[in-house]
């Protein structure tokens, strides 16, 4: 009923027939002048140079008439319907957490999910969604463990690529300035859907890597230790398979809140297999790059590390 009395009111062509009840609501009231009122618009009418004669109705007082009777309308109306944009804001309350570097955080969802966010990330989501599926906006990288909801399904989205999923746990790496949007399936199943509308779906122990450039995408079968190893880091573990000194430069830089300088003569490609632990401080994790590799050199200054050619006599 509400919704048709809305309508009604706010559709042009019934300007007579609403011009018609706004005569009878005013007849039927018990309405005796108000001195004071009468006298106001007398003095406006007169300044304004309406002719008395030209009356603008049957009704002396015509529009102040119809104001008594619109306004309080119209202010419902407007009460109703700021309510109602109250409501949907309340409803899309919008959550931003943002990790700095040398951080992680931990959020569980309203619908039980769990969300790992590794630092130098952030993830945004809304609180009440109550648009048939729970998305989540993620930026940098983040594992999530989701509960299975068949008639609301979970969504990661990135700047390259969606991930779809109902229930399973999986590690996405979408940090904006790497090189590749990487995302590996631990349990369950998921689909995967990139920018220019390719899709692909992931069975446990495989892994997505999207080149950001090319925007070409493959699927690798992984053994199921090097899958642990990978979400490893929500247990406090950094562990590098075979990763280039560029990627653990990147990785410590984020994990640890400090820069490294390499200089342009070493080789960036080189790779390394250890496993570190995020409650290690910077110089016994470059004692651990000492051991593996005397062939470079490395300083610490303050809240940075200079990585070298070790230049031999």
């Amino acid at each position: 009923m509400e919704n048709k009395i809305h309508a009604w009111l706010v559709n042009p062509e019934n300007s007579e027939e609403k011009q018609k009840a706004m005569h009878r609501l005013w007849d039927s009231l018990d309405n005796q002048e108000d001195l004071s009122s009468k006298q106001e618009y007398e003095k406006i009418t007169k300044k304004l140079g309406f002719n008395k004669k030209k009356r603008m109705s049957q009704h002396p007082y015509y529009w102040l008439r119809v104001a008594v009777v619109v306004l309080p309308l119209l202010l419902l109306i407007g009460i109703y319907n700021l309510t109602k944009d109250v409501q949907k804001d309340k409803d899309k309350q919008v959550v931003v957490v943002d990790v700095p570097y040398g951080k992680h955080e931990e959020v569980r969802l309203a619908c039980g999910s769990q969300i790992w966010i590794k630092s130098g990330s952030k993830i945004k989501y809304n609180e009440n969604s109550n648009d048939g599926a729970r998305i989540i906006n993620l930026e940098g990288q983040a594992y999530l463990s989701v509960t299975r909801q068949n008639d609301m399904p979970f969504i990661v989205r990135t700047k390259y690529l969606d991930v779809k999923v109902l229930g399973t746990q999986f590690n996405v790496s979408a940090y904006p300035d790497d090189q590749s949007t990487v995302v590996t399936l631990n349990k369950g199943s998921i689909a995967i859907r990139t920018i220019d509308n390719k899709e692909f779906k992931l069975k446990p122990n495989q892994q997505f890597v999207l080149n950001n450039t090319t925007k070409e995408g493959i699927i690798r079968d992984l053994d199921i230790n090097v899958v642990k190893d990978i979400a490893d880091w929500t247990n406090g573990k950094i562990v590098f398979n075979n990763e280039t000194l560029k990627a653990i430069a990147l990785t410590l830089k984020r994990e640890f809140d400090i820069d490294v300088e390499i200089d342009k003569d070493v080789d960036l490609n080189r790779s390394y297999t250890l496993t570190i632990e995020q409650s290690d401080n910077i110089t016994e994790i470059i004692e651990i790059f000492r051991c593996l590799d005397n062939s470079l050199s490395y300083k610490i200054e303050k809240n940075t590390v200079y990585i070298s050619n070790n230049k031999t006599e």
